[in-house]
This record gives C-alpha cells, structure tokens and sequence, in this order.
C-alpha cells in the first residue's frame, strides 16, 4: 500500500524547536509504516506543514499538494498522528474526505485508532471532527477573553457601548473611559 504522511505545526515556533513536533509526528507515523511492511506499507510522499492554522484550507500549501497527488493517484492511504493535524474545520475536512473517497483514498488518524477502511472508523472520523472544530472555536474564544482583559487591565476600553455616566476618551493609542467629574476637572484646567 502507497502511504502518504502529513504533518503539521500551527506556529513557527513549534516548527522552529529543537526536537519539534513535526519530528515525532514524522518519526510516529514513519515507525507505523515499518510496523505495517509484512502488509506491504510502502512510504512515497510526506507532506511537511510547518505553521500553518488548521482552522481553515486556503492557506496550507501542502495539504493542497496532497489532495492534488490524491487525484492523480499517486498513494492509496494518508496517515497523520492525530485527526486535528488535517483540520478542525468540520466542512473542510468532510470536503478532504470526500476527495479521499472519490479516489478510494483511505486515511488513518493513529493516535485515535482510527481507519477508514472500516465502517465504525469512518462513522467516528465524523464525530471526531465536531469536537476538533469545537476545541478551535473555545481556542478563539479563550484568546479573545485573553486580549480583551489585557487591554483593559491597563485601562483602556475594549469596546462596546460606553458605559453610563463615562465618557471615551482618546488617548495615545488606546481609548479610555473616564467619569464626567474628571472630564470636567480635565476642560476646566485647560480653559484657565
């Protein structure tokens, strides 16, 4: 069997590292493929995706590379350690799948034991792939809240409606919010 790798880091970072984590993703899936000669596993393509979302397709130059390879029928089987390293992205990867098995493509996730190639694999792939586009979505989420309580930790506004009895105030690069008592003490000195 024709096997094809992809790996894949979100940041520069993660790629950048000593021992990265697209080495022991790379190292993992390349020992599977050892393990799984007797049933005539054969490396022909590995796929290197170094920070790059997973949150979306359009940018990620490999995977297109891979489903392009995928329809000129150059390998018959995708590994990859973990099902986030394709997407967390539902819609995406169900169209990535779908190119899989227009091509009779199979593909194995195995870190989570899953394969394709059989019926309860291909029902848990699916259900796999809501809670990977959920753990994205509370990700966005979590660094949101982050950025929002940084900002307003050295007493800038956020945004939003101001606010009763504050007003905004433009300061530097931020905005501000602040009481009409210390507007008012504000003009009053500057018209004195």
């Amino acid at each position: 069997m024709r096997c094809a790798i992809y790996v894949r880091v979100s940041t520069e970072e993660q790629a950048s590292k000593e021992i990265s984590s697209l080495d022991s993703q790379n190292d993992l899936l390349q020992r599977y493929i050892e393990q799984k000669k007797k049933d005539s596993y054969k490396l022909v393509a590995l796929y290197r995706e170094e920070g790059f979302s997973g949150t979306n397709i359009k940018n990620r130059p490999q995977l297109k590379q891979l489903l392009l390879d995928a329809r000129q029928d150059k390998f018959d089987l995708v590994l990859v350690t973990d099902l986030d390293r394709i997407g967390r992205n539902l819609r995406d990867f169900l169209n990535i799948w779908e190119i899989f098995k227009e091509n009779n493509i199979k593909f194995i996730a195995i870190n989570q034991n899953i394969d394709t190639s059989t019926i309860t694999g291909e029902a848990l792939i699916q259900q796999l792939m809501v809670f990977a586009e959920l753990e994205s979505k509370m990700n966005k989420q979590r660094a949101s809240q982050k950025r929002e309580f940084e900002v307003t930790k050295k007493g800038k506004w956020y945004g939003g409606t101001v606010p009763l009895d504050l007003i905004m105030s433009r300061r530097g690069r931020g905005f501000y919010l602040m009481g009409r008592k210390q507007r008012l003490s504000i003009l009053h000195l500057n018209y004195i």
